[in-house]
């Protein structure tokens, strides 16, 4: 599995754990180990790849972690064959007949935006998991979650959700390209695209086309103008608003609103003005209740199409497997 997020978070935990509540994460690490008191016997030897964030749920106290019970999984995985890696140039760098525990954060990773040096992109680990996976020969199943594109949502931090989404879509271009080096008219291969749920972002009035959000042009982040002459468009008081809002969040704001520019607005950290307060601090943003996009290529990929129920979903994709 491949994520941006702790590696024992929701949806990667998914993958390869049973336990009663999510938040148990540090029982949620152990069962990855082989072997390993909590270890989930149903994986076999183990998850071949594995690459994320989250050290802290794999590390005791004394190590940076918070693991109350001294155990450290990372010398354990070792012990059960795993090649451990931490950063880029490690990764570029491990093995691809060995099994694969990346860690490269504490806790989750960063936002694209801020992503630092010697840290992988998410188009890196994914590209690194199909040269280790598709050593097996009886075929592989992978997961990869643009994972901080939910997180920013809940701060209704629209650019930071933006740019890990068009990481997310880089990664999904690098996976096909990976995978037709083997499987050039993808006759073996299934590749499904979707989301767990969406949030209550909205696109207000009638917003002129922006052209893509550069250096130089806020796009989409910027404020609603007017068709005609391309002014800002305003509200009853005589303030712009923004193209993009959300139905929740923590930014309402209280009495008339104040001016805004798109300087302001297309800023790093600008929160989006919210229709509802629910919380006074960043975070506490609902999902929503819409539809989410689902499509496919490859092997299978008929089995979607139109309007599908979620759990749908699964019951295509283990078809297409032949499982």
């Amino acid at each position: 599995m491949v994520t941006t997020t702790r590696i024992t978070h929701a949806t990667p935990a998914a993958t390869y754990a049973h336990i009663c509540n999510r938040d148990l994460e540090n029982d949620i690490a152990a069962q990855l180990v082989p072997g390993g008191a909590g270890f989930n016997g149903a994986l076999g030897d183990g998850v071949d790849v594995v690459l994320g964030g989250g050290s802290r749920h794999f590390l005791p106290g004394d190590q940076k972690g918070k693991r109350g019970d001294g155990r450290n999984l990372i010398d354990e995985m070792r012990a059960q064959g795993y090649q451990f890696v931490s950063n880029e140039s490690e990764l570029v760098g491990a093995a691809t007949d060995k099994k694969l525990l990346g860690l490269f954060g504490s806790s989750h990773m960063n936002y694209e935006l801020d992503r630092k040096s010697g840290e992988p992109s998410l188009s890196e680990m994914t590209v690194s998991a199909l040269k280790h996976l598709k050593q097996n020969k009886r075929g592989y199943f992978l997961m990869v979650e643009g994972g901080r594109i939910d997180h920013a949502l809940h701060d209704t931090n629209a650019k930071r959700a933006l740019v890990d989404t068009v990481a997310f879509n880089d990664a999904i271009q690098a996976a096909i390209d990976e995978v037709k080096k083997s499987d050039p008219e993808l006759k073996n291969t299934l590749i499904v695209v979707t989301a767990d749920h969406d949030h209550t972002l909205v696109l207000n009035g009638y917003a002129k086309r922006t052209g893509k959000t550069t250096a130089t042009n806020p796009g989409v982040l910027g404020l609603v103008k007017n068709y005609g002459d391309g002014n800002p468009t305003l509200d009853k008081e005589g303030n712009p608003y923004t193209i993009i809002g959300f139905g929740n969040g923590h930014n309402r704001v209280e009495g008339p609103r104040q001016s805004l520019d798109e300087a302001t607005v297309s800023a790093d950290d600008y929160a989006q003005e919210a229709v509802v307060r629910i919380s006074d601090v960043a975070g506490e943003e609902t999902h929503g209740g819409t539809d989410v996009f689902l499509g496919a290529m490859g092997h299978g990929a008929e089995g979607f199409h139109g309007s599908m129920d979620n759990t749908a979903v699964f019951n295509v994709v283990k078809a297409a497997a032949e499982l």
